[in-house]
């Protein structure tokens, strides 16, 4: 919660509003307190920038990792190329 802000708030929530999974009361709420408070207003842009920053990122995952297990439990190693990207 921001310091000069008096409601309770936390970046859960905020994160919840911005991925449009809070139920409409919570998010009536938000959208309110929004309107007047520039502190959990800055919070939810840094919020948002940083899960634009994620969905922007591309990841590269070891071929291992995405290959299923042998009968002695180790990952079975795929041929090909090192990593591919991930989907």
């Amino acid at each position: 919660m921001p310091q000069g802000c008096m409601r309770c708030f936390d970046e859960m929530l905020l994160s919840g509003f911005l991925d449009g999974v809070i139920v409409a009361e919570e998010c009536q709420i938000v959208r309110t307190h929004l309107v007047a408070c520039p502190e959990c207003r800055s919070l939810l842009s840094e919020l948002r920038e940083i899960r634009q920053a994620c969905l922007r990122t591309h990841f590269r995952i070891p071929c291992f990792a995405l290959a299923g297990k042998s009968s002695s439990g180790r990952p079975e190693l795929l041929s090909g190329p090192r990593y591919r990207e991930a989907e």
